[in-house]
């Protein structure tokens, strides 16, 4: 809704540059944009070409230039969806496991596969503003990383990270980036054992086969706590997250000093999408307004996507970006 909101207003807006906006023309556009016929306007969908074509023709009317060359269009492919192959797996010693014993792809995950010591990395956060750090004491280049999801006290109010809001530190791409920025060369995720409802047992489901992703350029699996414990049986997942969230110090360690296999193997499909933009010359000053003309499709979750509907104001003859 709010991207609906957001791109009408930008009609509007471009609206009152040539013409006084009314009411019937406000609903056009709406009911136009949003009719079932549109599809939710999802990516790689017949409706959100139509409403890519409706965008043009109503920046043509308006007496918007092209930004691109002689087209509104700016083509592109993006990723688009998640097919699981059968090499998702990680083995240590004798044992392994895969994705019907306790192993995931994520859907930002990379394929391939990693030989590598397994190291402890807390929650895999660098907050310097939190004066946090779980790779400060420890090397992880060339590992694998395992680290916990979220952030250190989840339910505690007084946690310098926000209290129980969660920040940017939580995500796993985030955790991803500090892993690979620190030369690991691949990620376990597991949820801690603390906050957990321990009477359900962990299922790990598949990424959705419907949604945008972005290979984050290493292997990346979520694992459950008990598939954690038959690997490595001396290890203290439960001790270590207690320790952590005590006083918000890292507690990283080595896990192994021996070599763990790990498999990862998906494939990605893309589709066609397209920017629109237009251009209304003006003064030396640029001006850029613009936002998504995509939605949610027929309800899968919201993805970030880079389609986008853009006004420009520039000063020479090539496009702002």
């Amino acid at each position: 809704m709010k991207r609906l909101s957001l791109l009408c207003l930008l009609l509007i807006l471009a609206a009152t540059v040539f013409a006084q906006p009314n009411e019937k023309r406000i609903r056009k556009d709406i009911e136009y944009l949003a009719d079932d016929a549109r599809e939710g306007r999802g990516i790689g969908t017949k409706g959100l070409n139509d409403a890519a074509d409706y965008i043009a023709k109503q920046m043509k009317e308006m007496g918007l230039e092209p930004a691109f060359g002689d087209s509104y269009f700016q083509d592109f492919e993006m990723g688009w969806g998640f097919k699981l192959g059968e090499k998702n797996f990680i083995t240590y010693k004798d044992q392994t496991i895969d994705t019907k014993s306790g192993v995931m792809p994520t859907g930002f995950s990379a394929a391939g596969e990693v030989m590598a010591k397994v190291v402890f990395a807390g929650y895999g956060i660098i907050a310097p503003e939190f004066e946090y750090d779980d790779f400060a004491d420890v090397d992880v280049n060339g590992a694998i990383v395992l680290c916990m999801r979220k952030e250190p006290g989840e339910f505690d109010s007084t946690s310098k990270f926000d209290g129980i809001n969660v920040t940017a530190h939580s995500t796993l791409r985030a955790k991803a980036g500090n892993a690979k920025l620190k030369g690991a060369k691949a990620l376990l995720l597991v949820d801690g054992p603390l906050y957990a409802d321990t009477t359900q047992a962990e299922e790990l489901v598949a990424p959705s086969s419907n949604e945008a992703y972005i290979d984050c350029g290493m292997p990346v699996l979520r694992i459950t706590r008990a598939a954690v414990k038959q690997l490595f049986p001396e290890f203290e997942l439960e001790k270590l997250q207690r320790s952590i969230d005590s006083n918000t110090q890292p507690r990283s360690l080595e896990v192994t000093e021996d070599s763990v296999t790990m498999s990862t193997e998906l494939t990605r499909e893309t589709v066609d999408v397209k920017n629109v933009a237009g251009i209304i010359r003006g003064g030396d000053d640029i001006l850029v307004v613009g936002a998504h003309y995509d939605h949610l499709g027929w309800g899968q979750a919201e993805a970030w996507t880079k389609t986008r509907t853009s006004f420009t104001t520039v000063r020479t003859t090539t496009p702002a970006a």
